[in-house]
Protein backbone atom coordinates (compact mmCIF):
# COMPACT_ATOMS: atom_id res chain seq x y z
CA UNK A 1 0.00 0.00 0.00
CA UNK A 2 1.31 3.31 -0.93
CA UNK A 3 1.96 6.55 1.10
CA UNK A 4 -0.86 8.19 0.17
CA UNK A 5 -3.87 5.06 0.15
CA UNK A 6 -2.40 4.51 4.08
CA UNK A 7 -3.52 8.50 4.83
CA UNK A 8 -6.71 7.75 2.87
CA UNK A 9 -7.68 4.92 4.70
CA UNK A 10 -6.92 6.74 8.33
CA UNK A 11 -8.96 9.35 7.31
CA UNK A 12 -5.84 11.92 6.41
CA UNK A 13 -7.61 13.49 3.51
CA UNK A 14 -5.38 15.96 2.41
CA UNK A 15 -2.03 14.27 3.17
CA UNK A 16 -3.49 11.99 1.03
CA UNK A 17 -4.73 14.50 -1.47
CA UNK A 18 -1.34 16.15 -1.89
CA UNK A 19 0.40 12.50 -1.75
CA UNK A 20 -1.87 11.41 -5.15
CA UNK A 21 -1.11 14.43 -6.43
CA UNK A 22 2.61 14.19 -6.29
CA UNK A 23 3.64 10.62 -7.03
CA UNK A 24 0.98 11.80 -10.41
CA UNK A 25 3.84 13.95 -11.40
CA UNK A 26 6.00 10.87 -11.58
CA UNK A 27 4.42 7.94 -12.56
CA UNK A 28 3.84 7.09 -16.05
CA UNK A 29 2.54 3.97 -16.26
CA UNK A 30 -1.68 4.38 -17.34
CA UNK A 31 -2.90 1.88 -14.52
CA UNK A 32 -1.06 3.62 -11.58
CA UNK A 33 -2.06 7.30 -13.46
CA UNK A 34 -5.65 5.88 -12.79
CA UNK A 35 -5.12 4.54 -9.22
CA UNK A 36 -4.15 8.32 -8.16
CA UNK A 37 -6.59 10.48 -9.67
CA UNK A 38 -9.13 8.08 -8.13
CA UNK A 39 -7.65 8.10 -4.71
CA UNK A 40 -6.84 12.56 -5.74
CA UNK A 41 -10.58 12.52 -6.56
CA UNK A 42 -11.64 10.85 -3.41
CA UNK A 43 -10.24 12.59 -0.96
CA UNK A 44 -11.26 15.68 -2.31
CA UNK A 45 -14.34 14.74 -2.18
CA UNK A 46 -14.16 13.83 1.00
CA UNK A 47 -12.95 17.64 1.68
CA UNK A 48 -15.13 19.30 -0.30
CA UNK A 49 -13.81 20.48 -2.96
CA UNK A 50 -15.77 19.43 -5.66
CA UNK A 51 -13.92 21.20 -8.65
CA UNK A 52 -10.70 19.22 -7.89
CA UNK A 53 -12.72 16.26 -7.72
CA UNK A 54 -14.74 16.39 -10.66
CA UNK A 55 -11.35 17.25 -12.98
CA UNK A 56 -9.42 14.03 -11.23
CA UNK A 57 -12.52 12.09 -12.03
CA UNK A 58 -12.28 13.36 -15.64
CA UNK A 59 -8.98 12.61 -16.01
CA UNK A 60 -10.07 8.95 -15.06
CA UNK A 61 -12.40 8.71 -17.62
CA UNK A 62 -10.59 9.72 -20.76
CA UNK A 63 -7.90 7.67 -19.53
CA UNK A 64 -10.18 4.85 -19.10
CA UNK A 65 -13.33 5.03 -21.55
CA UNK A 66 -17.17 3.81 -19.92
CA UNK A 67 -15.60 2.74 -16.84
CA UNK A 68 -18.57 2.52 -14.53
CA UNK A 69 -17.10 3.20 -11.05
CA UNK A 70 -15.93 6.56 -12.69
CA UNK A 71 -19.32 7.34 -13.16
CA UNK A 72 -20.57 6.68 -10.34
CA UNK A 73 -18.37 8.41 -8.60
CA UNK A 74 -19.25 11.47 -11.05
CA UNK A 75 -22.79 10.81 -9.87
CA UNK A 76 -22.30 11.41 -6.46
CA UNK A 77 -20.15 14.12 -7.08
CA UNK A 78 -23.28 15.97 -8.91
CA UNK A 79 -25.33 15.00 -6.19
CA UNK A 80 -23.50 16.69 -3.71
CA UNK A 81 -23.76 19.85 -5.77
CA UNK A 82 -26.59 19.56 -5.85
CA UNK A 83 -27.29 19.10 -9.57
CA UNK A 84 -29.51 16.58 -9.89
CA UNK A 85 -30.18 16.00 -13.20
CA UNK A 86 -26.31 15.49 -14.20
CA UNK A 87 -26.54 12.93 -11.54
CA UNK A 88 -28.58 10.74 -12.44
CA UNK A 89 -27.54 11.12 -16.15
CA UNK A 90 -24.49 9.78 -14.96
CA UNK A 91 -25.73 7.56 -13.30
CA UNK A 92 -27.49 5.79 -15.59
CA UNK A 93 -24.44 5.82 -17.84
CA UNK A 94 -22.73 3.62 -15.07
CA UNK A 95 -25.44 1.33 -15.10
CA UNK A 96 -25.19 1.27 -18.84
CA UNK A 97 -21.88 0.19 -18.54
CA UNK A 98 -22.46 -2.08 -15.89
CA UNK A 99 -25.74 -3.78 -15.21
CA UNK A 100 -25.42 -5.49 -11.97
CA UNK A 101 -23.69 -2.46 -10.14
CA UNK A 102 -25.70 -2.32 -7.02
CA UNK A 103 -24.82 1.08 -5.89
CA UNK A 104 -25.30 2.62 -8.84
CA UNK A 105 -29.17 1.40 -8.78
CA UNK A 106 -29.21 2.11 -5.06
CA UNK A 107 -28.07 5.89 -6.19
CA UNK A 108 -30.19 5.96 -8.94
CA UNK A 109 -33.23 5.03 -6.09
CA UNK A 110 -32.02 7.85 -4.36
CA UNK A 111 -32.24 10.56 -7.01
CA UNK A 112 -35.55 9.33 -7.94
CA UNK A 113 -37.47 9.44 -4.95
CA UNK A 114 -35.81 13.06 -4.48
CA UNK A 115 -37.79 13.99 -7.02
CA UNK A 116 -41.04 12.13 -5.97
CA UNK A 117 -40.88 9.85 -9.16
CA UNK A 118 -41.51 7.23 -6.35
CA UNK A 119 -42.54 4.30 -9.05
CA UNK A 120 -39.51 4.69 -10.60
CA UNK A 121 -37.40 5.01 -7.66
CA UNK A 122 -38.77 1.55 -6.23
CA UNK A 123 -38.60 0.04 -9.08
CA UNK A 124 -34.35 0.60 -9.37
CA UNK A 125 -34.18 -0.29 -5.39
CA UNK A 126 -35.90 -3.65 -6.37
CA UNK A 127 -33.17 -3.98 -9.20
CA UNK A 128 -30.80 -3.82 -6.91
CA UNK A 129 -31.90 -6.37 -4.60
CA UNK A 130 -32.26 -8.24 -7.27
CA UNK A 131 -28.34 -8.23 -7.67
CA UNK A 132 -27.95 -8.24 -4.32
CA UNK A 133 -31.53 -9.54 -2.30
CA UNK A 134 -29.70 -8.74 1.04
CA UNK A 135 -27.74 -5.75 0.94
CA UNK A 136 -28.37 -3.83 4.56
CA UNK A 137 -28.78 -0.21 2.81
CA UNK A 138 -30.77 -0.96 -0.18
CA UNK A 139 -33.57 -2.57 2.21
CA UNK A 140 -32.91 0.83 4.40
CA UNK A 141 -33.29 2.93 1.43
CA UNK A 142 -36.76 0.76 -0.09
CA UNK A 143 -37.77 0.99 3.60
CA UNK A 144 -37.57 4.93 3.54
CA UNK A 145 -39.22 5.24 0.13
CA UNK A 146 -42.37 2.77 1.64
CA UNK A 147 -43.04 5.45 4.73
CA UNK A 148 -43.26 8.43 2.23
CA UNK A 149 -45.73 5.96 0.05
CA UNK A 150 -47.60 5.36 3.31
CA UNK A 151 -47.04 1.42 3.15
CA UNK A 152 -45.81 1.26 7.01
CA UNK A 153 -46.42 -2.38 7.43
CA UNK A 154 -43.73 -3.21 4.16
CA UNK A 155 -42.11 -0.24 5.61
CA UNK A 156 -41.52 -1.32 9.34
CA UNK A 157 -40.98 -5.34 7.71
CA UNK A 158 -38.06 -3.94 5.18
CA UNK A 159 -36.79 -2.47 8.83
CA UNK A 160 -37.04 -5.36 10.26
CA UNK A 161 -35.04 -7.49 7.61
CA UNK A 162 -32.52 -4.31 7.50
CA UNK A 163 -31.43 -5.00 11.18
CA UNK A 164 -31.62 -8.51 11.29
CA UNK A 165 -28.40 -7.91 8.11
CA UNK A 166 -27.06 -5.81 10.04
CA UNK A 167 -28.26 -5.50 13.83
CA UNK A 168 -25.60 -2.16 13.97
CA UNK A 169 -27.02 -0.34 11.32
CA UNK A 170 -27.24 3.06 13.02
CA UNK A 171 -29.80 5.14 10.53
CA UNK A 172 -31.82 2.16 10.49
CA UNK A 173 -32.70 1.93 14.05
CA UNK A 174 -33.40 5.51 13.70
CA UNK A 175 -35.47 5.39 10.81
CA UNK A 176 -37.92 2.56 13.28
CA UNK A 177 -37.74 4.86 15.80
CA UNK A 178 -39.87 7.44 13.37
CA UNK A 179 -41.78 5.01 12.49
CA UNK A 180 -42.91 3.43 15.33
CA UNK A 181 -43.52 7.10 16.77
CA UNK A 182 -45.78 7.98 13.61
CA UNK A 183 -47.78 4.77 14.56
CA UNK A 184 -48.15 5.57 18.33
CA UNK A 185 -45.83 2.61 19.39
CA UNK A 186 -43.86 5.30 21.91
CA UNK A 187 -42.19 2.48 23.90
CA UNK A 188 -40.73 1.05 20.98
CA UNK A 189 -39.65 3.92 19.56
CA UNK A 190 -38.22 5.43 22.35
CA UNK A 191 -36.10 1.78 22.61
CA UNK A 192 -35.10 2.00 18.87
CA UNK A 193 -33.85 5.60 19.27
CA UNK A 194 -31.71 4.71 22.12
CA UNK A 195 -30.36 1.54 20.37
CA UNK A 196 -29.14 4.05 17.42
CA UNK A 197 -27.52 5.94 20.31
CA UNK A 198 -25.75 3.37 21.80
CA UNK A 199 -24.42 2.52 19.29
CA UNK A 200 -23.48 5.56 17.95
CA UNK A 201 -23.70 8.03 21.08
CA UNK A 202 -22.73 11.30 18.67
CA UNK A 203 -25.47 11.17 16.63
CA UNK A 204 -27.05 14.42 17.01
CA UNK A 205 -30.00 13.37 14.37
CA UNK A 206 -31.17 10.65 17.18
CA UNK A 207 -30.96 13.09 19.98
CA UNK A 208 -33.10 15.52 18.57
CA UNK A 209 -35.38 12.81 17.69
CA UNK A 210 -35.83 11.25 20.61
CA UNK A 211 -36.02 14.75 22.33
CA UNK A 212 -39.11 15.46 20.20
CA UNK A 213 -40.40 11.63 21.42
CA UNK A 214 -40.14 12.76 25.13
CA UNK A 215 -41.67 15.93 24.23
CA UNK A 216 -44.86 14.40 23.08
CA UNK A 217 -44.65 12.12 26.16
CA UNK A 218 -44.55 14.94 28.78
CA UNK A 219 -41.51 13.86 29.49
CA UNK A 220 -40.10 17.66 29.84
CA UNK A 221 -36.77 17.93 31.54
CA UNK A 222 -35.63 14.44 29.63
CA UNK A 223 -36.97 16.28 26.19
CA UNK A 224 -34.74 18.97 26.94
CA UNK A 225 -31.75 17.19 27.84
CA UNK A 226 -32.25 15.40 24.55
CA UNK A 227 -32.25 18.40 22.42
CA UNK A 228 -29.52 20.08 24.14
CA UNK A 229 -27.30 17.01 23.42
CA UNK A 230 -28.34 17.41 19.78
CA UNK A 231 -27.78 20.76 19.00
CA UNK A 232 -24.43 20.44 20.79
CA UNK A 233 -23.39 17.29 18.75
CA UNK A 234 -24.98 18.89 15.57
CA UNK A 235 -24.86 23.07 16.36
CA UNK A 236 -25.87 23.29 12.46
CA UNK A 237 -28.62 21.51 12.63
CA UNK A 238 -31.41 23.97 12.34
CA UNK A 239 -34.56 21.42 13.06
CA UNK A 240 -32.53 20.72 16.56
CA UNK A 241 -32.88 24.37 17.60
CA UNK A 242 -36.08 24.51 16.64
CA UNK A 243 -37.62 21.71 18.81
CA UNK A 244 -35.82 23.34 21.34
CA UNK A 245 -37.04 26.35 20.90
CA UNK A 246 -40.67 24.93 20.67
CA UNK A 247 -40.20 23.09 24.06
CA UNK A 248 -38.95 25.83 25.81
CA UNK A 249 -41.77 27.91 24.65
CA UNK A 250 -44.61 25.53 25.94
CA UNK A 251 -43.07 25.97 29.06
CA UNK A 252 -42.55 29.36 29.43
CA UNK A 253 -39.29 30.33 29.31
CA UNK A 254 -39.24 32.40 27.11
CA UNK A 255 -35.71 33.75 27.09
CA UNK A 256 -34.05 30.61 26.53
CA UNK A 257 -36.81 30.06 23.87
CA UNK A 258 -36.41 32.84 21.88
CA UNK A 259 -32.26 32.80 21.65
CA UNK A 260 -33.10 28.88 20.18
CA UNK A 261 -35.24 30.49 17.80
CA UNK A 262 -32.91 32.63 16.62
CA UNK A 263 -30.05 30.69 16.24
CA UNK A 264 -32.57 28.81 14.10
CA UNK A 265 -33.08 31.92 12.00
CA UNK A 266 -29.55 32.41 11.70
CA UNK A 267 -28.40 29.07 10.45
CA UNK A 268 -32.02 29.26 8.14
CA UNK A 269 -33.10 32.85 7.74
CA UNK A 270 -36.10 31.92 5.78
CA UNK A 271 -37.19 29.32 8.11
CA UNK A 272 -41.02 29.94 7.84
CA UNK A 273 -42.18 28.01 11.29
CA UNK A 274 -39.49 29.72 13.01
CA UNK A 275 -40.31 32.93 12.25
CA UNK A 276 -43.74 32.17 13.31
CA UNK A 277 -43.25 30.57 16.34
CA UNK A 278 -41.04 33.98 16.93
CA UNK A 279 -43.59 36.25 16.23
CA UNK A 280 -45.89 34.35 18.96
CA UNK A 281 -43.31 35.00 21.47
CA UNK A 282 -42.76 38.83 20.27
CA UNK A 283 -46.44 39.27 20.52
CA UNK A 284 -46.93 37.59 24.02
CA UNK A 285 -43.72 40.01 25.26
CA UNK A 286 -45.46 43.31 23.52
CA UNK A 287 -42.97 43.35 20.96
CA UNK A 288 -45.24 44.36 18.09
CA UNK A 289 -43.17 45.97 15.38
CA UNK A 290 -41.33 42.49 14.36
CA UNK A 291 -43.89 40.11 15.91
CA UNK A 292 -46.94 41.38 13.41
CA UNK A 293 -44.05 40.92 10.72
CA UNK A 294 -43.49 37.83 11.32
CA UNK A 295 -46.54 36.87 11.85
CA UNK A 296 -46.76 37.18 7.99
CA UNK A 297 -45.16 33.61 7.78
CA UNK A 298 -48.38 32.07 9.10
CA UNK A 299 -48.61 30.77 5.39
CA UNK A 300 -45.71 29.59 4.51
CA UNK A 301 -45.24 26.11 2.82
CA UNK A 302 -43.20 24.69 5.16
CA UNK A 303 -44.93 25.86 8.39
CA UNK A 304 -47.01 22.65 8.06
CA UNK A 305 -48.76 22.58 11.06
CA UNK A 306 -50.67 25.68 10.12
CA UNK A 307 -54.67 25.22 8.87
CA UNK A 308 -55.66 25.54 4.85
CA UNK A 309 -54.54 29.02 3.84
CA UNK A 310 -57.82 30.93 3.24
CA UNK A 311 -58.40 31.64 -1.08
CA UNK A 312 -56.37 33.94 -2.83
CA UNK A 313 -58.77 36.24 -5.18
CA UNK A 314 -57.36 37.07 -8.27
CA UNK A 315 -57.28 40.52 -7.87
CA UNK A 316 -54.66 42.68 -5.68
CA UNK A 317 -53.91 41.94 -2.51
CA UNK A 318 -53.71 45.52 -0.26
CA UNK A 319 -50.81 46.21 0.88
CA UNK A 320 -51.60 49.69 3.30
CA UNK A 321 -52.21 52.11 0.56
CA UNK A 322 -54.47 54.74 0.08
CA UNK A 323 -57.84 52.84 -0.53
CA UNK A 324 -60.21 56.72 -0.10
CA UNK A 325 -63.87 55.44 -1.53
CA UNK A 326 -62.38 51.60 -2.48
CA UNK A 327 -64.01 48.42 -2.20
CA UNK A 328 -61.84 46.22 0.41
CA UNK A 329 -62.36 42.14 0.49
CA UNK A 330 -61.04 41.04 3.97
CA UNK A 331 -61.13 37.44 4.52
CA UNK A 332 -61.20 36.23 8.01
CA UNK A 333 -58.56 33.04 8.60
CA UNK A 334 -57.77 30.57 11.43
CA UNK A 335 -59.97 29.76 14.28
CA UNK A 336 -62.94 31.45 15.26
CA UNK A 337 -62.11 33.09 17.99
CA UNK A 338 -59.37 34.94 15.40
CA UNK A 339 -61.79 36.55 13.77
CA UNK A 340 -64.00 37.94 16.82
CA UNK A 341 -60.14 39.38 18.68
CA UNK A 342 -59.14 40.98 15.29
CA UNK A 343 -62.87 42.43 13.76
CA UNK A 344 -62.03 45.22 16.10
CA UNK A 345 -59.79 46.64 13.03
CA UNK A 346 -62.67 46.75 10.69
CA UNK A 347 -63.51 50.29 11.81
CA UNK A 348 -60.40 51.67 11.47
CA UNK A 349 -60.13 50.81 7.62
CA UNK A 350 -63.88 52.32 7.69
CA UNK A 351 -62.48 55.33 9.55
CA UNK A 352 -59.75 55.08 6.83
CA UNK A 353 -62.07 56.08 3.69
CA UNK A 354 -62.53 52.63 2.78
CA UNK A 355 -65.62 52.87 0.73
CA UNK A 356 -67.17 49.60 1.00
CA UNK A 357 -66.05 47.01 3.15
CA UNK A 358 -66.71 43.31 3.13
CA UNK A 359 -66.07 40.57 5.04
CA UNK A 360 -65.71 37.16 4.41
CA UNK A 361 -65.72 35.08 7.20
CA UNK A 362 -67.14 31.35 8.60
CA UNK A 363 -71.55 30.32 8.25
CA UNK A 364 -71.63 30.24 12.17
CA UNK A 365 -69.83 34.21 12.69
CA UNK A 366 -72.28 35.79 9.77
CA UNK A 367 -75.07 36.94 11.82
CA UNK A 368 -73.27 38.47 14.36
CA UNK A 369 -70.57 40.07 12.34
CA UNK A 370 -73.31 41.59 10.16
CA UNK A 371 -74.11 43.65 12.80
CA UNK A 372 -70.91 46.00 12.73
CA UNK A 373 -71.98 49.31 11.28
CA UNK A 374 -68.66 49.97 9.68
CA UNK A 375 -69.66 46.30 7.67
CA UNK A 376 -71.42 47.23 4.51
CA UNK A 377 -71.72 43.39 3.85
CA UNK A 378 -70.94 40.09 5.26
CA UNK A 379 -70.69 36.82 3.16
CA UNK A 380 -70.25 33.31 4.23
CA UNK A 381 -66.57 32.61 2.63
CA UNK A 382 -65.43 33.91 -0.91
CA UNK A 383 -66.07 32.75 -3.87
CA UNK A 384 -64.84 34.84 -6.90
CA UNK A 385 -67.60 33.84 -10.09
CA UNK A 386 -70.79 34.88 -8.66
CA UNK A 387 -71.53 37.72 -10.55
CA UNK A 388 -71.11 40.12 -8.23
CA UNK A 389 -68.85 43.38 -8.63
CA UNK A 390 -65.06 42.69 -7.54
CA UNK A 391 -63.61 44.34 -5.13
CA UNK A 392 -60.38 46.48 -5.57
CA UNK A 393 -58.35 44.72 -2.93
CA UNK A 394 -58.35 42.02 -0.91
CA UNK A 395 -56.54 41.55 2.66
CA UNK A 396 -56.11 38.53 5.14
CA UNK A 397 -57.86 39.96 8.41
CA UNK A 398 -54.64 39.04 10.53
CA UNK A 399 -52.71 40.77 8.61
CA UNK A 400 -54.23 44.72 9.54
CA UNK A 401 -53.03 44.95 13.08
CA UNK A 402 -49.22 45.02 10.52
CA UNK A 403 -50.63 46.88 7.66
CA UNK A 404 -52.42 49.55 10.20
CA UNK A 405 -49.32 50.18 12.63
CA UNK A 406 -51.00 48.44 16.02
CA UNK A 407 -48.63 48.47 18.78
CA UNK A 408 -49.44 49.27 22.94
CA UNK A 409 -50.77 52.25 22.28
CA UNK A 410 -52.77 52.18 19.44
CA UNK A 411 -54.60 48.81 19.20
CA UNK A 412 -57.96 49.38 19.99
CA UNK A 413 -58.48 47.84 23.68
CA UNK A 414 -61.66 45.94 22.06
CA UNK A 415 -64.63 45.57 19.46
CA UNK A 416 -68.28 46.90 21.18
CA UNK A 417 -70.23 43.98 19.44
CA UNK A 418 -73.54 43.84 20.49
CA UNK A 419 -75.88 40.45 20.88
CA UNK A 420 -78.24 40.39 18.01
CA UNK A 421 -82.26 41.48 18.39
CA UNK A 422 -83.77 38.02 16.99
CA UNK A 423 -87.33 36.37 17.34
CA UNK A 424 -85.10 33.62 19.48
CA UNK A 425 -84.45 35.92 21.87
CA UNK A 426 -87.72 34.99 24.07
CA UNK A 427 -86.85 31.14 23.48
CA UNK A 428 -83.63 31.91 25.83
CA UNK A 429 -85.18 33.71 28.35
CA UNK A 430 -87.55 31.07 29.26
CA UNK A 431 -84.86 28.75 28.81
CA UNK A 432 -82.23 29.98 31.30
CA UNK A 433 -82.74 28.91 34.72
CA UNK A 434 -82.91 30.91 37.92
CA UNK A 435 -80.57 31.57 40.73
CA UNK A 436 -78.65 34.44 42.30
CA UNK A 437 -75.90 33.96 39.90
CA UNK A 438 -76.37 32.43 36.37
CA UNK A 439 -72.44 31.37 34.79
CA UNK A 440 -72.15 29.44 31.40
CA UNK A 441 -69.57 26.86 31.46
CA UNK A 442 -67.31 26.03 28.01
CA UNK A 443 -64.97 23.38 29.02
CA UNK A 444 -63.38 21.97 26.11
CA UNK A 445 -61.74 23.40 22.38
CA UNK A 446 -62.24 22.19 18.98
CA UNK A 447 -59.79 18.99 19.42
CA UNK A 448 -58.17 19.62 16.07
CA UNK A 449 -56.50 22.08 17.89
CA UNK A 450 -53.20 21.40 18.27
CA UNK A 451 -52.90 22.34 21.59
CA UNK A 452 -56.23 21.09 22.63
CA UNK A 453 -55.03 18.50 24.86
CA UNK A 454 -53.44 20.41 27.34
CA UNK A 455 -55.72 23.65 26.96
CA UNK A 456 -58.86 21.70 27.28
CA UNK A 457 -60.59 19.76 30.42
CA UNK A 458 -60.52 16.07 30.41
CA UNK A 459 -64.76 16.49 31.57
CA UNK A 460 -67.03 17.91 34.24
CA UNK A 461 -65.34 16.12 36.70
CA UNK A 462 -62.55 18.97 37.42
CA UNK A 463 -65.18 21.96 37.48
CA UNK A 464 -67.01 19.77 40.78
CA UNK A 465 -65.71 22.56 43.21
CA UNK A 466 -68.05 25.25 41.51
CA UNK A 467 -70.53 23.04 41.84
CA UNK A 468 -70.32 23.52 45.98
CA UNK A 469 -70.67 27.26 45.58
CA UNK A 470 -74.13 28.17 46.80
CA UNK A 471 -76.74 30.10 44.96
CA UNK A 472 -74.73 29.66 41.19
CA UNK A 473 -77.01 28.16 38.50
CA UNK A 474 -74.72 26.74 35.55
CA UNK A 475 -75.74 26.66 32.23
CA UNK A 476 -73.97 25.22 28.87
CA UNK A 477 -72.48 27.07 25.99
CA UNK A 478 -71.03 23.70 25.18
CA UNK A 479 -70.51 22.51 21.45
CA UNK A 480 -68.87 20.06 19.89
CA UNK A 481 -66.38 18.48 21.73
CA UNK A 482 -68.20 17.57 24.89
CA UNK A 483 -71.53 18.67 24.14
CA UNK A 484 -72.85 14.36 24.99
CA UNK A 485 -71.58 15.09 28.46
CA UNK A 486 -73.43 18.55 29.09
CA UNK A 487 -76.49 16.53 27.89
CA UNK A 488 -76.02 13.65 30.15
CA UNK A 489 -73.96 15.40 33.27
CA UNK A 490 -73.55 13.34 36.57
CA UNK A 491 -76.23 13.47 38.97
CA UNK A 492 -73.82 15.89 41.38
CA UNK A 493 -73.82 18.08 38.86
CA UNK A 494 -76.66 19.80 37.82
CA UNK A 495 -76.20 21.50 34.15
CA UNK A 496 -78.77 23.07 31.91
CA UNK A 497 -77.77 21.95 28.23
CA UNK A 498 -78.87 25.20 26.35
CA UNK A 499 -75.60 23.88 24.01
CA UNK A 500 -77.94 21.76 21.78
CA UNK A 501 -80.03 24.89 20.47
CA UNK A 502 -77.53 27.31 19.71
CA UNK A 503 -76.91 27.85 15.88
CA UNK A 504 -74.35 30.12 15.48
CA UNK A 505 -72.26 32.54 17.41
CA UNK A 506 -75.32 35.09 17.73
CA UNK A 507 -77.34 32.65 19.95
CA UNK A 508 -74.47 32.49 21.87
CA UNK A 509 -74.26 36.40 22.08
CA UNK A 510 -77.78 36.25 23.39
CA UNK A 511 -77.43 33.83 25.76
CA UNK A 512 -73.77 35.57 27.11
CA UNK A 513 -75.70 38.83 27.47
CA UNK A 514 -78.25 37.18 29.67
CA UNK A 515 -76.33 35.50 31.88
CA UNK A 516 -73.81 37.15 34.72
CA UNK A 517 -70.81 34.93 33.75
CA UNK A 518 -68.94 33.04 31.75
CA UNK A 519 -66.42 30.45 32.63
CA UNK A 520 -64.50 28.80 29.85
CA UNK A 521 -61.62 27.36 28.51
CA UNK A 522 -59.32 29.29 25.80
CA UNK A 523 -61.95 28.88 22.82
CA UNK A 524 -63.91 31.46 20.80
CA UNK A 525 -66.24 32.25 23.67
CA UNK A 526 -63.87 33.87 25.51
CA UNK A 527 -62.90 36.07 22.61
CA UNK A 528 -66.97 36.71 22.12
CA UNK A 529 -67.21 37.62 25.99
CA UNK A 530 -64.31 39.98 25.45
CA UNK A 531 -66.01 41.77 22.39
CA UNK A 532 -68.69 42.03 24.28
CA UNK A 533 -67.55 43.59 27.44
CA UNK A 534 -69.32 40.63 29.28
CA UNK A 535 -67.08 38.98 32.31
CA UNK A 536 -65.36 35.76 31.46
CA UNK A 537 -62.96 33.54 34.14
CA UNK A 538 -60.62 31.42 31.43
CA UNK A 539 -59.00 28.78 32.45
CA UNK A 540 -55.91 28.53 31.13
CA UNK A 541 -52.98 25.95 30.23
CA UNK A 542 -49.31 25.43 31.64
CA UNK A 543 -48.07 24.13 28.50
CA UNK A 544 -48.58 25.83 25.30
CA UNK A 545 -49.95 29.11 26.56
CA UNK A 546 -51.63 31.15 24.11
CA UNK A 547 -49.48 34.29 22.68
CA UNK A 548 -52.97 36.26 23.61
CA UNK A 549 -52.22 36.02 27.60
CA UNK A 550 -49.61 37.09 29.42
CA UNK A 551 -46.89 34.60 31.14
CA UNK A 552 -47.19 36.62 34.44
CA UNK A 553 -50.97 36.34 34.97
CA UNK A 554 -52.30 40.04 34.23
CA UNK A 555 -54.93 40.58 32.18
CA UNK A 556 -54.42 40.33 28.55
CA UNK A 557 -53.57 43.71 27.01
CA UNK A 558 -56.63 42.78 24.27
CA UNK A 559 -59.43 42.37 26.90
CA UNK A 560 -58.15 44.70 29.76
CA UNK A 561 -61.35 44.27 31.41
CA UNK A 562 -64.08 41.73 32.30
CA UNK A 563 -62.17 38.92 31.38
CA UNK A 564 -59.85 37.45 33.84
CA UNK A 565 -57.33 34.79 33.38
CA UNK A 566 -56.94 32.05 35.80
CA UNK A 567 -53.91 29.80 34.96
CA UNK A 568 -52.78 26.19 35.80
CA UNK A 569 -49.69 26.31 38.00
CA UNK A 570 -48.72 22.54 36.72
CA UNK A 571 -48.76 21.26 33.63
CA UNK A 572 -52.12 19.14 33.49
CA UNK A 573 -53.23 20.06 37.01
CA UNK A 574 -56.44 21.70 37.06
CA UNK A 575 -57.34 22.20 40.55
CA UNK A 576 -55.87 24.40 41.93
CA UNK A 577 -57.18 27.43 39.00
CA UNK A 578 -60.46 26.23 39.50
CA UNK A 579 -60.81 25.93 43.06
CA UNK A 580 -59.87 29.88 42.74
CA UNK A 581 -62.63 30.14 40.70
CA UNK A 582 -64.59 28.50 43.57
CA UNK A 583 -63.22 30.90 46.01
CA UNK A 584 -64.07 33.95 43.80
CA UNK A 585 -67.41 32.96 42.96
CA UNK A 586 -68.41 32.98 46.62
CA UNK A 587 -66.59 35.98 47.23
CA UNK A 588 -69.08 37.79 44.46
CA UNK A 589 -71.93 36.31 45.57
CA UNK A 590 -71.78 37.79 48.98
CA UNK A 591 -71.66 41.12 47.26
CA UNK A 592 -74.67 40.50 45.16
Amino acid sequence: MTRPHAAYRRGAWREALDGALRDLGVAADPARRVALFNLAGASAMQLGDFDRAEACWREVARLHPGNAETLHNLAMLHRERQCPAEAETACREALRARADFVEAWRLLGDLLQARQALPDAEAAYREALRFRPECPDTLHNLACLMVVAQRFDEAERLLRETLRLAPAHVVAHNTLGNLLKARGRTVEAEAAYREALRLQPGLGLAWNNLGCLLREAGRREEADAALREAVRLDPARVEAWYNLGESLHEQRRLAEAEAAYREALRLRPDYGAVSWNLALLLLQTGRFVEGWERYEFRYRPENHRRATPPPQPSFSPWRGEDLAGGALLVIAEQGLGDLIQFARFLPLLAARGVGHLTLACDPSLVTLMAGLPCLDRVVSGWREGSGDPLPDRWVHLLSLPRLLGAGPSTMPARLPLAPVVSARDAFWESHLPVGRLRVGLVWKGNPTHKNDAHRSLPGLRPLAPLWAVPGVVFVSLQKGAGAQEAAFPPADQPLTDLGRHIEDFADTAAIVARIDLVIAVDTAVVHLCGALGRPCWVLLPFIGLDWRWPVDGAPSPWYPEGVRPFHQEHPGEWSAPVGRIAGELAALLSWR
